[in-house]
């Protein structure tokens, strides 16, 4: 509904900016000044149509805050946990793989040891006068090397020359500089050697052991570094009864294409196991892609200049033969020092990228299981925070369309019950106001009417025109006075919002300092269960290497027990050793007592880190709830503020358009002032007082009719 529709006249001119009564902004309507045939004015309102900026709702807005909040801490949770996760798959990984390579090296050391006792042992039966005889000797070599699981064993006397074999070729030159450097020394010793070609073919051996070398991705080497055979070679003297140096016996057992020792470090530690012979496999649990032991294949050329160029230990990730693992390549060390192999440990990475891979789809399926809360929270939230405002809107289009009943009701949250409380405040103070001036217009038309007839008996009515003049203009500086009032109502309005929205703002600080503060102690919760985590592993690993070594207090016992038989067995030449035998029994259940203290410290640790990791889990879960409260309150905040923001400005809006009404009325008493002074002036003017009073009627009567624009009952 237009306000003040009826005009009359065709063109209008003398259009001045008015002020709509519903909103209180100018450029909404025009009063409108139109002059019929007749020479007379006719005041009329004429409506500004402005195009419609379309602008984002309110509860689009509140549900895309709902997601955005909802989106952000998910992505930066997944930005930080998917690194920090991928961190710690590589880190155990790399703990498990050095307990790996401890437990490698110490069975390749225990098995040297155990060459070099067996080498004493055999050297002891040795001294025997009853093994002058070739044919005995080499019988008995023979037997020992098929108990002790070697190779072969030879015999030298003290010039190097082979005196007996387990193949039965004796009398040559033994012609192995090292083998005859470590039989010079006064006592048995073992390490790692490579047996040359010709020693092999020497013993009938250099064809069993042949190997090819196959090059691989990124390695290659030349066949020589396959030549000869990387052993375990033990070295005893023999001496007779009177401490005689007879010669040495020589023990060869051969690593090259026996994988028992690879064999026994997998079952103990899991993962794939290699030795090398310079930079050639010659035994291994490596699998090529046939499902064959990859023998023959050739180290990559990167692990051959760090490990055999420059005598360190590699760690890191390599690709071996077909996949790619977590690696430890430490190396084999002769009796001179010189390297001449390497033990590899390693770890399939796969089940560790697999576990990567689970778990960043886990955080996208969280992300996307966040997005679908968020949006029905934010459906719901955003609809019920909505209404108020809303409702808010709906009344004042009603308002603008001149509907003066409408009623906001006043429910919801605080902030939308004062705001709809205040709104209807406003519509009551309009609805006085054009009632108000209803009145006075009703009255203003009284007086005109009464100023036309009293000009028309007689020019001396001009008197009582006056009166009736200064009536209405006193009607007019008490509607001034009324309008003094709505500003000042509008003013303190103002400074509720303005004050409402600093306390507002106040509380949106304080949630972000207690959410920092939260953040802080979920994160030193978080840091608590990794440091329990990381006990429970460390306790387990004690554990496993108490079970290895109580294994070994067990075997030591075996051994002890089957040594003091064969001392007793040996008559009076063994009772030095059946004492030997009986301190090292001894010593084994020191050792065994030893462990079962330590397994139950552990069980102590383990128990203990296990209560650490509940309470610290616990304690990180309601951290993170605290945090997430904290967030929604401080959204909740941000929505009140932005709400107040406009309250005030809403608040701004009134007080400008009361002012500007108050300035109208003024402007109405200065022309009432005028007339009255006009009337006054001269009875001889009575004539022209009456057409003036035909027009203040005419005016009047458009007034009513802008006025009619508005329904207030």
């Amino acid at each position: 509904m237009l306000f003040g529709q009826r005009r009359i006249g065709e063109v209008p001119r003398g259009c001045r900016k008015g002020v709509h009564p519903s909103t209180g902004i100018a450029p909404k309507v025009e009063l409108c000044r139109h002059i019929d045939d007749a020479g007379h004015t006719h005041d009329g309102i004429k409506r500004k149509v402005h195009p419609v900026k379309r602008a984002t709702t309110l509860k689009t807005r509140l549900l895309i805050s709902f997601i955005v909040a909802a989106l952000v801490p998910l992505i930066v949770a997944t930005v930080l946990a998917v690194p920090w996760f991928q961190s710690s798959i590589q880190g155990e990984a790399q703990r498990t793989l050095s307990t790996n390579a401890t437990v490698a090296h110490e069975l390749f050391a225990e098995r040297i040891n155990d060459r070099r006792d067996q080498m004493s042992a055999v050297a002891s039966i040795l001294s025997s006068s009853d093994f002058r005889d070739p044919a005995k000797l080499d019988a008995e070599l023979r037997r020992q090397a098929s108990a002790l699981s070697m190779t072969y064993l030879f015999y030298i006397d003290d010039k190097g020359i082979v005196r007996g074999t387990t193949s039965g070729t004796e009398g040559q030159p033994l012609d192995w500089p090292v083998i005859e450097k470590l039989a010079a020394g006064p006592r048995a010793v073992a390490a790692s050697e490579v047996v040359p070609e010709q020693q092999l073919a020497m013993f009938d051996k250099a064809s069993g052991l042949a190997l090819a070398v196959k090059a691989t991705e990124g390695g290659s080497a030349p066949q020589q570094e396959a030549d000869g055979a990387l052993s375990i070679v033990g070295v005893a003297p023999v001496k007779d009864a009177r401490g005689t140096r007879l010669g040495a016996v020589v023990g060869v057992s051969a690593i090259k294409k026996d994988n028992s020792l690879v064999d026994s470090i997998v079952s103990k530690v899991g993962g794939v196991a290699t030795i090398f012979q310079n930079g050639v496999r010659v035994t291994t649990t490596v699998k090529d892609d046939t499902g064959a032991r990859a023998i023959g294949t050739v180290v990559s050329d990167k692990v051959r200049a760090v490990t055999l160029g420059s005598g360190k230990t590699y760690n890191g990730e390599a690709f071996v033969v077909n996949r790619s693992y977590f690696t430890y390549y430490e190396p084999i060390l002769n009796s001179a020092d010189k390297v001449v192999g390497m033990l590899f440990v390693g770890l399939d990475q796969a089940p560790y990228t697999k576990s990567s891979n689970d778990f960043t789809l886990a955080m996208g399926m969280v992300m996307v299981l966040g997005v679908g809360v968020a949006l029905a929270f934010g459906f719901f939230g955003s609809a019920q925070m909505s209404a108020p405002f809303i409702a808010v809107s709906d009344a004042a289009q009603h308002i603008a369309d001149g509907d003066l009943t409408v009623v906001v009701p006043q429910t919801g949250f605080r902030e939308a019950v004062a705001m709809g409380g205040a709104f209807n405040t406003m519509v009551r103070g309009l609805h006085e106001l054009i009632s108000s001036t209803r009145r006075s217009v009703r009255g203003l038309e009284s007086v005109a009417n009464d100023i036309a007839s009293a000009s028309a008996i007689e020019a001396d009515s001009a008197t009582s025109q006056a009166s009736a003049v200064a009536e209405a203009t006193a009607t007019i500086e008490e509607l001034d006075r009324s309008f003094v009032a709505v500003t000042e109502g509008a003013k303190r309005v103002l400074d509720i919002a303005e004050d409402s929205l600093e306390v507002a703002d106040s509380g949106r600080e304080a949630v972000q300092d207690s959410a920092t503060h939260i953040t802080r102690l979920s994160n030193g919760a978080i840091a608590t269960l990794e440091a329990a985590g990381h006990l429970a592993s460390v306790a387990d690993d004690i554990d496993q290497v108490t079970f290895v070594i109580g294994s070994i207090a067990e075997q030591t016992k075996i051994l002890a027990l089957n040594a003091a038989i064969e001392a007793a067995r040996a008559g009076d030449a063994g009772k030095g050793f059946g004492v030997v035998a009986t301190e090292i029994r001894s010593l084994a259940d020191s050792v065994s007592t030893s462990v079962s203290r330590i397994e139950g410290l552990v069980r102590t640790i383990q128990g203990a880190s296990k209560e650490l990791a509940a309470t610290a889990e616990q304690q990180a879960e309601l951290g993170e709830t605290s945090v997430q409260e904290s967030k929604r309150t401080r959204d909740k905040f941000d929505e009140i503020y932005e709400r107040m923001n406009r309250t005030a400005s809403a608040a701004r809006e009134i007080a400008t358009a009361a002012a500007q009404q108050q300035s109208a009325a003024r402007q109405i008493v200065q022309v009432m002032h005028q007339v009255s002074a006009g009337v006054s002036s001269t009875a001889s003017a009575s004539r022209q007082l009456a057409g003036a009073a035909s027009d203040i009627k005419r005016e009047t009567g458009s007034l009513s009719g802008g006025l009619g624009g508005f329904k207030v009952d």
